[in-house]
């Protein structure tokens, strides 16, 4: 997992400040998040990735929107340290042993009510970042160049499409986000909510 402050480096300009080891770590954080946490809250952006063959016409515009993209990064600063902790519990105890020993519960307020202002932040930033074009199009080529240049990801992400596709699977597929994905409605496992 990496780090929560990444998440206001994402898309600016890194040839600045950063020394080699910083640029690579925000690269793969950048990846890993756009691969991973935007599939999440995005069906459409999963389906697309699932389908693209051609990295020549490989584009956000039209495929993960403004909102997603902002919402996404929102998901990952909201429920980090509990999610960073999830995984520690994870490691140590394996998958299935978790999923079946944690206690489900929550506590406070929601989300949504007590961090609005952190999206509206996220979601200014994403604007702000795609309007610079060589900037928008740098970040974008980061993306599809890694995943294009690893066959095996490409692979993956077809045999995710055809997992997910699959009835007997669960829906939502690539990453687990503890208290989220365990939400289905048991008839045609469709998702409750995205995230």
């Amino acid at each position: 997992m990496f780090e929560r402050d990444l998440l206001y480096k994402f898309r600016k300009n890194i040839e600045d400040d950063l020394s080699p080891e910083d640029k690579e770590l925000l690269i793969k954080s950048w990846i890993t998040f756009i691969g991973a946490f935007c599939r999440s809250v995005s069906y459409h952006w999963k389906s697309y990735l699932s389908k693209i063959g051609n990295r020549d016409v490989a584009e956000f515009r039209l495929n993960l929107t403004t909102s997603d993209e902002a919402f996404a990064m929102w998901v990952v600063f909201c429920k980090y340290e509990e999610a960073k902790k999830d995984a520690e519990e994870i490691i140590r105890m394996g998958m299935d042993h978790w999923k079946e020993n944690r206690k489900k519960k929550r506590v406070g307020p929601h989300d949504s009510k007590e961090c609005m202002k952190d999206y509206v932040g996220f979601y200014n930033q994403v604007v702000e970042c795609r309007k610079n074009k060589e900037l928008d199009k740098f970040w974008q080529d980061v993306f599809f160049d890694d995943l294009f240049q690893d066959p095996q990801k490409s692979k993956q992400l077809q045999n995710k499409k055809n997992e997910d596709e699959d009835p007997n699977k669960n829906g939502c597929g690539e990453i687990e986000l503890p208290g989220v994905d365990e939400e289905f409605v048991s008839d045609n496992q469709t998702p409750i909510h995205q995230v």
